[in-house]
Protein backbone atom coordinates (compact mmCIF):
# COMPACT_ATOMS: atom_id res chain seq x y z
CA UNK A 1 0.00 0.00 0.00
CA UNK A 2 2.58 2.32 0.36
CA UNK A 3 3.80 3.10 -2.92
CA UNK A 4 0.53 3.37 -3.53
CA UNK A 5 -0.29 6.06 -1.18
CA UNK A 6 2.78 7.75 -2.04
CA UNK A 7 2.47 7.80 -5.74
CA UNK A 8 -1.44 9.10 -5.42
CA UNK A 9 -0.22 11.93 -3.29
CA UNK A 10 0.58 13.37 -6.71
CA UNK A 11 -2.75 13.42 -7.51
CA UNK A 12 -3.87 16.69 -4.57
CA UNK A 13 -1.84 19.15 -6.50
CA UNK A 14 -4.07 21.18 -7.90
CA UNK A 15 -0.63 23.39 -9.47
CA UNK A 16 0.89 20.20 -10.68
CA UNK A 17 0.69 21.62 -14.31
CA UNK A 18 2.86 25.24 -13.75
CA UNK A 19 5.94 24.22 -16.45
CA UNK A 20 7.64 26.92 -14.27
CA UNK A 21 7.87 24.76 -10.92
CA UNK A 22 10.83 22.58 -10.31
CA UNK A 23 9.86 18.85 -8.84
CA UNK A 24 10.65 19.91 -5.13
CA UNK A 25 8.56 22.42 -5.60
CA UNK A 26 6.11 20.55 -6.38
CA UNK A 27 6.43 18.24 -4.02
CA UNK A 28 5.91 20.93 -1.78
CA UNK A 29 3.03 22.15 -2.96
CA UNK A 30 1.39 18.75 -2.85
CA UNK A 31 1.98 18.50 1.16
CA UNK A 32 0.85 21.98 1.28
CA UNK A 33 -2.54 21.05 -0.54
CA UNK A 34 -2.93 17.68 1.36
CA UNK A 35 -2.72 19.15 4.72
CA UNK A 36 -5.02 22.18 4.21
CA UNK A 37 -7.54 20.90 2.02
CA UNK A 38 -11.17 18.76 2.79
CA UNK A 39 -9.38 15.54 1.77
CA UNK A 40 -9.42 14.19 -2.21
CA UNK A 41 -11.18 11.12 -3.00
CA UNK A 42 -9.93 8.79 -6.07
CA UNK A 43 -11.32 6.07 -8.15
CA UNK A 44 -8.81 4.22 -9.66
CA UNK A 45 -7.45 0.17 -11.77
CA UNK A 46 -4.93 -1.41 -10.59
CA UNK A 47 -3.38 -4.03 -12.94
CA UNK A 48 0.10 -5.78 -12.81
CA UNK A 49 2.12 -8.08 -15.40
CA UNK A 50 5.17 -9.64 -16.12
CA UNK A 51 6.03 -12.38 -18.06
CA UNK A 52 5.24 -15.12 -15.28
CA UNK A 53 1.89 -13.58 -14.03
CA UNK A 54 -0.56 -11.31 -14.96
CA UNK A 55 -3.87 -10.24 -13.24
CA UNK A 56 -6.66 -11.75 -15.03
CA UNK A 57 -8.84 -8.39 -14.21
CA UNK A 58 -7.85 -5.04 -13.02
CA UNK A 59 -8.35 -4.35 -9.40
CA UNK A 60 -10.51 -1.60 -8.60
CA UNK A 61 -10.13 0.61 -5.28
CA UNK A 62 -10.40 4.09 -3.89
CA UNK A 63 -8.52 5.64 -1.90
CA UNK A 64 -9.45 8.99 -0.13
CA UNK A 65 -6.52 11.00 1.72
CA UNK A 66 -7.15 14.19 4.63
CA UNK A 67 -5.03 16.17 6.67
CA UNK A 68 -3.21 14.60 10.17
CA UNK A 69 -2.06 11.99 8.16
CA UNK A 70 -5.53 9.94 7.86
CA UNK A 71 -6.30 8.29 5.02
CA UNK A 72 -9.10 5.23 3.73
CA UNK A 73 -7.81 2.57 1.08
CA UNK A 74 -10.24 0.06 -0.33
CA UNK A 75 -9.63 -2.84 -3.09
CA UNK A 76 -12.12 -5.03 -4.31
CA UNK A 77 -11.66 -8.17 -6.58
CA UNK A 78 -13.21 -11.33 -6.51
CA UNK A 79 -11.15 -13.04 -3.95
CA UNK A 80 -10.56 -9.88 -1.95
CA UNK A 81 -12.27 -6.89 -0.33
CA UNK A 82 -10.21 -5.28 1.95
CA UNK A 83 -10.76 -1.75 3.98
CA UNK A 84 -7.84 -0.38 5.54
CA UNK A 85 -8.21 3.31 7.12
CA UNK A 86 -6.24 5.36 9.86
CA UNK A 87 -8.54 7.76 11.70
CA UNK A 88 -5.50 9.70 13.32
CA UNK A 89 -5.49 7.53 16.43
CA UNK A 90 -5.81 3.59 15.11
CA UNK A 91 -4.86 1.37 12.22
CA UNK A 92 -8.34 -0.40 10.89
CA UNK A 93 -7.97 -3.32 8.49
CA UNK A 94 -11.74 -4.16 7.63
CA UNK A 95 -11.73 -8.16 6.34
CA UNK A 96 -14.40 -7.60 4.60
CA UNK A 97 -15.24 -11.41 3.51
CA UNK A 98 -14.45 -12.45 6.85
CA UNK A 99 -16.81 -9.71 8.54
CA UNK A 100 -13.52 -9.01 10.76
CA UNK A 101 -12.37 -5.73 11.93
CA UNK A 102 -8.37 -5.50 13.27
CA UNK A 103 -7.50 -2.31 15.62
CA UNK A 104 -3.51 -1.72 16.10
CA UNK A 105 -1.74 1.33 16.67
CA UNK A 106 1.17 3.11 15.08
CA UNK A 107 3.30 5.10 16.41
CA UNK A 108 5.39 8.14 14.87
CA UNK A 109 8.11 6.25 12.69
CA UNK A 110 5.16 3.97 10.78
CA UNK A 111 5.36 3.00 7.07
CA UNK A 112 1.75 4.00 7.22
CA UNK A 113 2.43 7.95 8.46
CA UNK A 114 1.75 9.81 5.01
CA UNK A 115 4.93 12.55 6.18
CA UNK A 116 7.05 9.53 6.52
CA UNK A 117 6.21 7.99 3.22
CA UNK A 118 6.46 11.35 1.71
CA UNK A 119 10.04 12.06 3.60
CA UNK A 120 11.09 8.70 2.65
CA UNK A 121 10.74 9.40 -1.44
CA UNK A 122 12.12 12.73 -0.92
CA UNK A 123 15.34 11.51 0.56
CA UNK A 124 15.83 8.44 -1.66
CA UNK A 125 14.47 9.64 -5.10
CA UNK A 126 15.43 11.49 -7.52
CA UNK A 127 12.92 12.85 -8.98
CA UNK A 128 12.52 14.81 -12.77
CA UNK A 129 10.49 16.47 -15.61
CA UNK A 130 11.48 13.48 -18.68
CA UNK A 131 8.27 15.06 -20.55
CA UNK A 132 7.10 18.70 -20.55
CA UNK A 133 4.73 19.50 -23.91
CA UNK A 134 1.53 21.38 -24.44
CA UNK A 135 -0.51 17.68 -23.30
CA UNK A 136 1.22 16.02 -21.04
CA UNK A 137 3.92 16.28 -17.95
CA UNK A 138 5.49 13.13 -17.08
CA UNK A 139 7.47 13.04 -13.94
CA UNK A 140 9.49 10.31 -13.33
CA UNK A 141 11.03 8.68 -10.02
CA UNK A 142 14.41 6.63 -9.62
CA UNK A 143 15.91 5.38 -6.59
CA UNK A 144 19.10 6.23 -5.53
CA UNK A 145 20.58 3.18 -6.00
CA UNK A 146 24.14 3.75 -5.65
CA UNK A 147 22.73 5.04 -1.85
CA UNK A 148 21.91 1.83 -0.92
CA UNK A 149 24.76 -0.14 -2.61
CA UNK A 150 26.97 2.34 0.02
CA UNK A 151 24.98 0.69 2.78
CA UNK A 152 24.18 -2.21 1.67
CA UNK A 153 28.34 -3.09 1.17
CA UNK A 154 28.86 -1.21 4.54
CA UNK A 155 26.71 -4.17 6.03
CA UNK A 156 28.60 -6.77 4.10
CA UNK A 157 31.58 -5.32 5.75
CA UNK A 158 30.61 -4.58 9.07
CA UNK A 159 28.89 -8.79 9.06
CA UNK A 160 32.53 -9.84 7.90
CA UNK A 161 30.26 -11.50 5.25
CA UNK A 162 31.89 -12.75 2.32
CA UNK A 163 33.44 -9.56 0.01
CA UNK A 164 32.40 -10.38 -3.56
CA UNK A 165 28.52 -10.34 -2.10
CA UNK A 166 29.09 -6.73 -2.33
CA UNK A 167 27.20 -4.90 -5.14
CA UNK A 168 27.02 -4.11 -7.81
CA UNK A 169 27.99 -7.43 -8.99
CA UNK A 170 27.73 -9.94 -6.31
CA UNK A 171 29.24 -13.77 -6.71
CA UNK A 172 26.49 -16.70 -6.63
CA UNK A 173 27.73 -18.30 -3.23
CA UNK A 174 24.27 -16.94 -1.70
CA UNK A 175 23.54 -15.99 1.54
CA UNK A 176 21.63 -18.23 4.20
CA UNK A 177 18.72 -17.15 6.06
CA UNK A 178 20.68 -16.30 9.17
CA UNK A 179 23.30 -14.28 7.75
CA UNK A 180 20.06 -12.98 5.12
CA UNK A 181 17.85 -11.59 8.41
CA UNK A 182 21.07 -10.38 10.12
CA UNK A 183 21.58 -8.02 6.84
CA UNK A 184 18.44 -6.82 6.24
CA UNK A 185 18.38 -5.68 10.13
CA UNK A 186 21.46 -3.45 9.39
CA UNK A 187 20.03 -2.26 6.27
CA UNK A 188 16.85 -1.50 8.10
CA UNK A 189 18.97 -0.10 10.68
CA UNK A 190 20.46 2.54 8.75
CA UNK A 191 17.28 3.92 7.57
CA UNK A 192 17.86 3.13 4.21
CA UNK A 193 15.13 0.84 2.49
CA UNK A 194 16.03 -1.96 0.02
CA UNK A 195 13.43 -1.30 -2.86
CA UNK A 196 12.91 -3.85 -5.95
CA UNK A 197 11.54 -0.26 -8.14
CA UNK A 198 13.47 0.69 -10.69
CA UNK A 199 12.03 3.66 -11.71
CA UNK A 200 7.79 5.50 -11.42
CA UNK A 201 6.22 7.43 -14.04
CA UNK A 202 3.30 9.86 -13.48
CA UNK A 203 1.72 10.86 -16.86
CA UNK A 204 -0.59 14.59 -16.04
CA UNK A 205 -3.25 15.68 -18.77
CA UNK A 206 -2.69 19.12 -18.65
CA UNK A 207 -5.94 20.04 -20.14
CA UNK A 208 -7.79 18.44 -17.46
CA UNK A 209 -5.61 19.08 -14.60
CA UNK A 210 -5.64 15.18 -13.68
CA UNK A 211 -3.06 12.46 -13.88
CA UNK A 212 -3.89 10.27 -15.85
CA UNK A 213 -2.04 6.82 -15.50
CA UNK A 214 0.86 6.20 -13.22
CA UNK A 215 3.82 3.28 -14.04
CA UNK A 216 5.93 1.84 -12.18
CA UNK A 217 8.98 -0.57 -13.59
CA UNK A 218 10.37 -3.33 -10.61
CA UNK A 219 13.26 -5.13 -11.05
CA UNK A 220 11.74 -8.34 -12.29
CA UNK A 221 10.44 -7.02 -14.92
CA UNK A 222 7.21 -6.42 -13.54
CA UNK A 223 4.96 -3.60 -14.73
CA UNK A 224 2.44 -2.31 -12.26
CA UNK A 225 0.00 0.46 -13.83
CA UNK A 226 -2.77 2.57 -12.28
CA UNK A 227 -5.99 4.03 -14.60
CA UNK A 228 -7.19 7.22 -12.51
CA UNK A 229 -11.06 6.52 -12.86
CA UNK A 230 -12.63 9.59 -11.06
CA UNK A 231 -11.91 11.89 -8.12
CA UNK A 232 -13.64 14.52 -6.26
CA UNK A 233 -13.67 15.59 -2.39
CA UNK A 234 -13.62 13.22 0.03
CA UNK A 235 -16.30 11.63 3.09
CA UNK A 236 -14.66 12.13 6.09
CA UNK A 237 -17.37 9.45 7.32
CA UNK A 238 -15.26 7.07 5.85
CA UNK A 239 -12.45 6.80 8.57
CA UNK A 240 -15.70 5.74 11.41
CA UNK A 241 -16.71 2.15 11.35
CA UNK A 242 -19.48 2.40 13.82
CA UNK A 243 -22.56 1.58 10.79
CA UNK A 244 -24.72 -0.72 10.52
CA UNK A 245 -22.96 -2.61 7.66
CA UNK A 246 -20.54 -3.63 10.59
CA UNK A 247 -22.50 -4.94 13.65
CA UNK A 248 -22.02 -8.57 12.79
CA UNK A 249 -18.14 -7.94 12.31
CA UNK A 250 -15.90 -9.94 15.17
CA UNK A 251 -13.58 -6.71 16.52
CA UNK A 252 -9.93 -7.99 17.37
CA UNK A 253 -7.95 -5.30 19.16
CA UNK A 254 -4.45 -5.49 19.18
CA UNK A 255 -3.81 -2.51 21.02
CA UNK A 256 -2.88 -3.54 24.43
CA UNK A 257 -0.74 -6.33 23.14
CA UNK A 258 2.18 -3.44 21.56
Amino acid sequence: MKPLILILLLLISNKITSQSQNVDDLIKNIFSNLISDNGTSIQFEYNYEKSSHQIESPIKGHISLFSDNRFFVEFKRNEMNIIQLYDGSSLFTILVDDQEIQIDNIDGNSQFIINNILQEYQNNYQRTIIIDNKNFTTIKFTPKKNEYENVYNDCIDLLELPVCLKLPRQCRIGIDSLNQNKLNDCISNSKQKNTNIDFIEINIDKKSQQIKSIKQLDQFNGHATIEIISMKEADENLLKIDKPEYDNFEIIDFRNEN
